[in-house]
């Protein structure tokens, strides 16, 4: 898959700027190194963060609905099998 953005339903306050989008890179054996069959969302929102280039507080402050959309294109991004 490409570099893909998404658009936050709920953007993120994080220090003095508004983060109202992700971008993720494209995805690298790097990544698909550590696929495993049921990951958590945790991991998978692990990842995201990688892929994003947001550290783990950024991603802790996903809205639910957010946080479903980056965890469901990570797992397609990745081959869908997790």
């Amino acid at each position: 898959m490409e570099e893909f953005t998404l658009t936050l339903k709920s953007p993120i306050e994080f220090g003095n700027s508004t983060i109202e989008e992700l971008t993720f890179k494209e995805v690298t054996a790097l990544e698909m190194r550590g696929i495993k069959p049921g990951m958590s969302m945790g991991e998978l929102l692990d990842i995201a963060g990688k892929l994003s280039g947001q550290p783990k507080s950024v991603i802790n402050r996903l809205k639910a609905e957010d946080a479903n959309a980056v965890v469901e294109y990570v797992g397609n991004a990745l081959g869908g099998g997790v």
